[in-house]
């Protein structure tokens, strides 16, 4: 049994190297452009008269003054400095981030913030899951969401599935961001570990022309254009981003185009700003591969392609209005749209179904040499002709059934080679498959998310107290269309279309099924407020609340029954004729007709869900000197259900699957025997499947922290902090059977940890570090199936009403049979317990400037391995409590090793950036990434290599 893991691994060869230390970037500040203009076009200084005495020209001074006040929440209008927020928060700045030179938002999270990781499921740098203090903002359907993100106070978190796109955001159009830890109430729902607040640039703000171009090893090509200007009270602002890669990966080619503007014009009673932001996103991430195929490659992808689409739009109209001297108002509307559409090639999961299952085995006609009954078919409904009084015709050619005809029949043999004979007879020794045989499958999904919304907030600035109200409403409107069809995979593993080399028998080879289609709609209404008392100059208490109704609307249709590769055609085994004349019969068999469909049923479920919720916080900070701030929060948050989890998840309702009857042997009546409906009714096979489904509880948060900042020698800064963040309800990706499986809720979640930082300079140079322990467990005891873990339950017994096996009912009545236990104090995949980001920049001149980054991981496991304990050892051979089962279509003593660990490693990667500064505002700047050139592993799951 082997791990398929995701490598995030930046291989530079030393040409390579050579290529991106010799970039040219440049970086166009019109405002260093004005002042030389200004210095040219000032008169020259007098040569008579009397000298200034003593005048000392100096160069330019660095002067670090307190960062500037902070938003406290989404919207602008009531700011608080840091020693008045009590909790961790991290900010950065427009020059902080480009001077990074991070190619987008989440490359620069994983550069420089603490307590943050990424893990490249994808293999893609704009569709990594980013993780803060255990919780996940990311771009993966399924994936359990615990971060908000804001862009100019609008919720980019999309409604479906409360993902968040980081390839529709751009960097070089943000002011500012922060994050703020722990469930904060005022950025309301899904602000379970924190939340991201992006605010944009404007003409006023950012003047000049600004430019940034590079390149770089595996085609990587990027441009990133914005200006800036003012005139009287109306201002402006654009940018562009451009960005395309070859990829690392083969297949692996992606294509960003960002756009954002920005209009301001200032009244006498405050600003109106009204923004645009639109993005067309083409990337294309291979996600997972086998170790095996990386040892031999490890440019290689398993199956491709695997390609998302992604446009988005977004416009903004806000106003920040002064009432009075010391109140203001803050009012807002917009509108965003998103859509998204993936393209999937896979290997087709259910492969092992091709054997003996009768009209989709391979068919050899068993009598050739015998005629062909033929059937009249006179009204052409494709059907044979019936007798007056009920019953079918007798055939033309042997109207007596004397035999002198017979209908075409087929003897089934395997297709797929391991459930065939082989040259020795042994069954399941057999090699290959059936010409014509699909062994991989195209999956297209269609995703359409609109949002509007507005909010208004009354904010007070007094001297003592620091308060906002507001009211929020937002409306989210969903459509998610999924469709799969049967494929073939070349020599490269590329999974490709071509229904004239598949067995015509197969529909789907030729026609698309839709496996699931969605329509929904969310609206929440919330209020909220926020109180700082400065209780004295160094004491600071802070309350806040809010409240949620949050209302869901879900139409879900989804298929059951057959399996994409169980609807079959129709293949004619007899002749119809147009009349009742032999004379009139084809020569041939008829072609094979296609399937109506008839068998396919539509499981449609409407479902209405409501949930409230009342997230109070409380907060102190405290400054015992003036350089120590000393602080403490205790807050409660909320997450309802996202669509697809409510769409997906488990219902236990026992429905029937036999009618009871009357024993004939004993007379004893036997009832009616069930199973949990989510066993026998629609399957949910993310992210490709839907199911209507019962309702999930929302997500608490309980948010705890205590922490401790303040400043050293007047040129460092440190901070320290402890947290701790419970879930009660947490939603978790859960298996109900080996075909099955759906989100379900685990009882009880744990995040907690602790933080350290320092930074600061030292001469000549620039220095920062920061650690942090992250534990993400869960505490309660549930099971998860998970059937390539080696302490999985491999007894076939262990199913809902065996008496042969003491866990078949466990699992809340699913079994147990491959599924895995997961206990309290177990770590949650991903999440790895030691992280240390650590930086050194080197100023050799004014104008020269080397630095080197460097960020470290503990290990973390895999998915897959929930509980912990998987090992490289043993096999998944199936038992029934005495011994082994043999198995057809696997090795029959024994099972499949298991060969790989449960977790992936620890690593530690090494960046180098240098720069040199140019007169008139250009700048020169180098950057290699994995200056080591590591092979390291950001996360995997455990699978099987086939």
């Amino acid at each position: 049994m082997n791990d398929r893991r995701t490598i995030r691994r930046f291989r530079q060869h030393p040409a390579a190297r050579l290529f991106a230390a010799g970039l040219l970037m440049f970086v166009a500040d019109a405002e260093a452009q004005a002042e030389a203009r200004d210095q040219a076009d000032a008169p020259p200084p007098a040569t008579d008269g009397p000298k200034d005495p003593a005048k000392i020209e100096l160069g330019p001074v660095d002067v670090k003054g307190e960062r500037p006040p902070v938003a406290v929440g989404p919207l602008p209008g009531l700011n608080l400095t840091r020693d008045q927020i009590p909790s961790a928060i991290q900010s950065a700045t427009a020059e902080e981030i480009r001077a990074s030179h991070s190619i987008g938002i989440a490359d620069f999270f994983n550069n420089r913030l603490q307590s943050v990781t990424v893990n490249d499921y994808q293999g893609n740098p704009f569709q990594v899951d980013v993780t803060f203090r255990g919780f996940t903002a990311g771009p993966q359907l399924g994936t359990p969401q615990g971060l908000s993100v804001f862009f100019d106070g609008v919720r980019v978190n999309e409604p479906f599935g409360d993902i968040v796109n980081w390839d529709l955001l751009p960097t070089n159009a943000i002011e500012r961001l922060d994050l703020f830890p722990g469930s904060n109430p005022v950025f309301g729902l899904n602000t379970l570990g924190g939340a991201i607040s992006l605010r944009s640039k404007s003409g006023f703000t950012a003047k000049g022309i600004e430019a940034d171009a590079l390149a770089g090893s595996f085609g990587r090509r990027q441009l990133q254009v914005a200006a800036g200007g003012s005139q009287g009270p109306l201002a402006g602002f654009g940018a562009v981003h451009y960005f395309d890669e070859d990829g690392w990966r083969d297949n692996s080619p992606s294509r960003l185009v960002q756009g954002f503007g920005r209009a301001d014009y200032r009244l006498d009673v405050g600003t109106v700003t009204a923004s645009a932001l639109v993005s067309g996103n083409r990337l294309i991430g291979n996600g997972l591969v086998p170790i095996e195929m990386f040892r031999n490659d490890r440019s290689a992808v398993f199956t491709s392609p695997d390609e998302t689409r992604n446009r988005a739009s977004q416009i903004n109209l806000s106003g920040l209005f002064d009432l009075t001297d010391r109140s203001s108002l803050t009012a807002q509307l917009y509108r965003r749209d998103s859509r998204r559409k993936s393209l999937n090639g896979d290997a087709y999961d259910d492969f092992d179904e091709f054997f003996f299952s009768g009209n989709q085995a391979n068919r050899v006609i068993t009598n050739p040499d015998d005629p062909v009954c033929r059937y009249a078919d006179v009204d052409g409904d494709g059907l044979r002709d019936t007798v007056t009084g009920g019953g079918l015709q007798p055939p033309l050619n042997d109207p007596f059934l004397e035999g002198l005809c017979r209908n075409v029949s087929r003897l089934g043999t395997a297709r797929n080679g391991a459930y065939g004979f082989g040259s020795n007879g042994v069954l399941g020794d057999a090699a290959g498959v059936v010409e014509g045989t699909p062994n991989g499958v195209y999956t297209r999904t269609r995703i359409g998310q609109l949002t509007y919304g507005g909010a208004l907030q009354w904010n007070l600035n007094l001297a003592d107290h620091k308060l906002l109200v507001g009211a929020s409403y937002d409306d989210s409107r969903a459509r998610y269309r999924a469709t799969q069809q049967l494929a073939l995979i070349d020599d490269n593993r590329r999974v490709y279309l071509d229904p004239d080399n598949i067995d015509p028998l197969y529909y789907a080879a030729a026609n698309p099924l839709t496996i699931n289609a969605f329509n929904g709609t969310s609206r929440t209404w919330s209020a909220y407020f926020s109180e700082t008392w400065s209780a004295r100059d160094n004491l600071f208490v802070t309350l806040s609340a809010r409240y949620n109704i949050n209302k869901v609307d879900n139409q879900v249709t989804a298929r059951i029954g057959e399996d994409i590769h169980e609807v079959l055609n129709r293949e004619p085994t007899f002749i119809l004729c147009p009349s009742n004349d032999l004379a009139s019969c084809p020569d041939t068999l008829g072609p094979i007709i296609p399937n109506n469909l008839a068998r396919e049923a539509q499981d449609v479920t409407r479902e209405k869900f409501g949930f409230y919720s009342f997230n109070p916080s409380f907060g102190l900070n405290w400054l015992p000197i003036p350089t120590v701030n000393l602080y403490v929060n205790l807050s409660r948050g909320a997450r309802a259900p996202s669509v697809i989890e409510l769409g997906c998840a488990y219902d236990p309702t026992p429905v029937q699957t036999a009618p009871g009857f009357i024993d004939p042997v004993t007379g004893v009546y036997v009832p009616p025997q069930t199973a949990p409906r989510s066993q026998v009714g629609p399957t949910c096979a993310l992210p490709t499947a839907l199911s209507g489904d019962p309702y999930l509880p929302q997500i608490r948060s309980l948010s705890a922290e205590v922490g401790a900042r303040g400043q050293l020698f007047g040129a460092w800064e440190w901070n320290a902090s402890v947290f701790r963040t419970d879930l009660k309800d947490d939603i978790y990706f859960a298996g109900a059977s080996p075909t099955r499986s759906f989100f379900d809720t685990i009882d009880k979640t744990r995040r907690e940890g602790f933080e350290l930082g320092i930074k600061g300079s030292a001469g000549a140079f620039d220095l920062r570090a920061s650690y942090s322990l992250t534990s993400a467990t869960f505490e309660s005891e549930f099971y998860v199936l998970s059937p390539n873990n080696s302490s999985a339950d491999f007894n076939q017994n262990s199913v809902p009403g065996n008496v042969l096996s003491p866990t078949a009912d466990a699992n809340d009545g699913r079994g147990t049979f491959r599924a895995i236990r997961v206990d309290p104090g177990a770590l949650l995949p991903g999440v790895p317990l030691h992280n240390l980001t650590a930086g050194i920049d080197w100023r050799l001149t004014r104008s020269f400037k080397l630095g080197l980054s460097a960020i470290a991981h503990s290990r973390s496991f895999v998915r897959g391995n929930e509980n912990n304990a998987h090992q490289p050892e043993g096999s998944d051979q199936i038992t029934d409590g005495f011994g082994p089962v043999p198995r057809v279509g696997s090795i029959f003593t024994g099972g499949r090793p298991f060969t790989e660990k449960g977790y992936v490693p620890g690593y530690a990667v090494i960046n180098f950036d240098a720069s040199y500064r140019l007169p008139r505002g250009f700048t020169v700047f180098a950057r290699i990434t994995n200056l080591l050139d590591q092979t390291y592993f950001s996360a995997g799951r455990l699978g099987v290599t086939p």
